[in-house]
Formats: C-alpha cells, structure tokens, sequence
C-alpha cells in the first residue's frame, strides 16, 4: 500500500474512531451515575484528540502538502508519458495501417503487371507457334514438291530411257544400211554447212 492510500484511509477513519470513542464514553458514563472520574476521562479523551489533530494539523500539514503535491506531480508525469506513449502507439498503428494498405495496394499493382505479362508472354507464345507452324507446314510443302518434283524426274527419266530401250530396239530391226547411210551423209552435210 503506498503512502496517498494510507493517507486516505487515515483520514477516512478518523470520523469512525471520533464516533467509537464518543459513544463508547458515553455510555461508559451513563453507567457510572455521579462520579466525576469517567467525565473527566471524557474530557482528557477530547482534550488528547484535539492536541493529537492539533500536532496533525500544525506539523503534518506542509509535509502531508508536499507528499501529496509530489505524489500529484509523479501521477500527472506518469500519466502525461502513458498518454506520450499513447499516441506513439496510436502513429504507429496508423503507419502500419498505411503501409498495409500501400502493401496491398502494390501487391495488387504486382498482380496485375504479373497477369499482363502472363498475358503478353502468352499472347507472344501463341504468336510464335503460330509462326513455327507456318514454317514448318512452308517447309513440309516445299519437302512434298520437291519429293514430287524428283518422282517426276524418275518417272520422265525411266521414261525416257524405256522409249529410248524401246526405241534401239525398233530401230535395230527396222534401219537397214542404206537407211545408215543416208543418215550419215545428212549428218555430215549438216556439219559442213556450219
């Protein structure tokens, strides 16, 4: 218990005890008939309790002043720093507020840059597929034309050279010597004539 409860009970219960010994007196008192002894107890009881107050009041007022004062200074310094750390606390309750919200604020940003360029990346992906499919169906293409190309070639060539087999056949049998003969001379008349 500090010294401002004590002080406050004290003063609280000195009614109570001036109540006690009044009634307590008095009664003793009624008892007693007409001797003067229990008087004169009375009288020394208030005449003690008026000089106790008295010493109380003429020695314990400026120091009970003083402790009360500084005890009212202690308080009003403690609870200026409560109220210091208060609003402390309250400031930093708001920047965490706003820094949350300016953290949501950029995640939702992030978000959003991220899903664009989620977007972008599949929009260049789908582009690109697209492009390498195109070369790829191009260059299919040009593998079936030329593929086609060369069964051509082969299939002129072998055809050719069939008519041509057939061709020396035929003609071994129907050219005779006169008819190489005359091929000879037209031959040659032709080379002189360049």
């Amino acid at each position: 218990m500090n010294k401002i409860q004590w002080l406050h009970r004290f003063w609280g219960c000195l009614p109570f005890g001036l109540v006690v010994l009044l009634t307590g007196s008095l009664a003793y008192a009624a008892d007693s008939g007409a001797n003067w002894r229990p008087t004169y107890d009375l009288v020394m009881r208030w005449v003690n309790f008026l000089i106790l107050v008295f010493i109380l009041v003429k020695f314990g007022k400026n120091p009970i002043k003083k402790f009360l004062f500084s005890q009212r200074e202690k308080i009003e310094k403690e609870i200026k720093a409560v109220e210091t750390q208060r609003k402390q606390v309250a400031d930093q309750i708001k920047e965490y507020s706003r820094q949350l919200e300016e953290s949501q604020e950029r995640f939702v940003e992030l978000k959003d840059r991220i899903v664009r360029q989620g977007e972008r990346k599949k929009d260049q992906i789908i582009e690109d597929a697209r492009q390498e499919s195109r070369i790829l169906l191009e260059n299919a293409k040009r593998k079936i034309d030329y593929q086609f190309f060369q069964a051509q070639e082969r299939l002129k060539g072998e055809t050719i050279d069939a008519a041509i087999q057939l061709a020396s056949q035929r003609l071994q049998s129907e050219i005779t010597d006169n008819d190489n003969r005359l091929i000879l001379t037209q031959y040659i008349a032709e080379i002189a004539s360049q």
